[in-house]
């Protein structure tokens, strides 16, 4: 049997509380209790015509999504709404959401000078922290892959929510 000296074990405590408290003191991508997580997803598409040009913002807080669709301005709040519609967000829905956040950190930015492409955002707060707050921009040779691994966030809710495109 082996024994540890008081300067050892003294030692060894010292090394290990910093560690324990840190677990848990940071929510993880995959660790975002949907009652304590609020989202905010936004998208504005390409600069076009103002007949052509869709914007939303959905809101996650709880179990509620609501998004605010319609065109140039709405986004930012400079303009009211075409339609405003809602839905419960299941838990089925919450994960998708949230197990697609990680789908986003290895994407690349646009090329240089591409103009016209759509932009898409997601902010998320947990716990009264900023976890997430990121915008990318759909444009040139990255442009399917930004959109596709966005939409993949919201698929199963963005039908109910009738949101364009």
């Amino acid at each position: 049997m082996t024994r540890i000296g008081a300067p050892k074990t003294a030692l060894l405590v010292a090394l290990a509380l910093p560690s324990l408290a840190a677990c848990g003191s940071e929510p993880s991508d995959r660790d975002l209790p949907q009652a304590d997580t609020t989202v905010a997803y936004t998208y504005v598409g390409p600069a076009t015509a103002p007949n052509y040009h869709d914007e939303y913002v959905i809101q996650f807080a709880g179990q509620q999504a609501t998004a605010r669709i319609g065109g140039y301005g709405v986004v930012k709040g400079d303009a009211e709404p075409a339609r405003t519609t809602s839905s419960r967000v299941s838990p089925e829905q919450w994960k998708q959401l949230v197990d697609g956040l990680d789908a986003l950190d290895d994407l690349k930015p646009p090329a240089a000078g591409c103009v016209g492409g759509s932009t898409y955002g997601i902010h998320v707060n947990s716990g009264g922290r900023s976890v997430v707050d990121r915008t990318d921009v759909a444009c040139g040779p990255t442009a399917t892959e930004v959109a596709d691994r966005y939409r993949a966030l919201i698929a199963s809710i963005a039908p109910v929510l009738q949101l364009p495109g």
